[in-house]
């Protein structure tokens, strides 16, 4: 919260020069930045809105109408970051019970799931050759516990 504070200070601070949709920009960036929360994908989806109410700001200074798109925007895009965020959860117990319940599974694809889970958005260096092969591991055990549907032959 304290850096969204401090979007709000640098925002409304008038000591900085910069054009206001500069800082509109730099605010909309600073959302983008959220994982999940991808309002670039609402914008092109809504590319003629969009254009209609900038072109508006520009004209008429008409920032309320401006502000309520990007609100509605912010709000179904967050919408559908819950959702598949539920989904992703979800998705992770239901693997992770049938690594489990599966009498096959070992300490390291147990460790290795987890540590994926943790950290499925975060860019760190491990070793590949040997996530490769648990993951592998993992795959077979899953594909085999919930048959081959929905599932591709091998792994993706």
């Amino acid at each position: 919260m304290e850096t969204m504070g401090d979007l709000e200070l640098f925002l409304n601070d008038e000591s900085v020069t910069l054009p206001i949709l500069i800082k509109a920009a730099l605010a909309n960036v600073q959302f983008e930045t959220i994982p999940l929360l991808y309002l670039s994908l609402y914008f092109k989806t809504h590319r003629q809105p969009y254009y209609d109410h900038l072109q508006s700001v520009r004209e008429t200074g008409n920032w309320e109408a401006w502000i309520t798109f990007f609100l509605e925007g912010v709000i179904k895009t967050a919408g559908q970051a819950v959702d598949t965020a539920r989904t992703v959860l979800n998705q992770f117990a239901v693997d992770q019970r049938t690594i489990a319940t599966s009498g096959r599974s070992t300490g390291a694809i147990v460790t290795v799931f987890s540590y994926l889970q943790g950290h499925h958005n975060q860019h760190q260096v491990i070793n590949r050759t040997i996530v490769a092969h648990y993951l592998k591991s993992a795959y077979d055990l899953i594909r085999s516990k919930n048959g081959s549907r929905n599932h591709r032959k091998g792994p993706p």
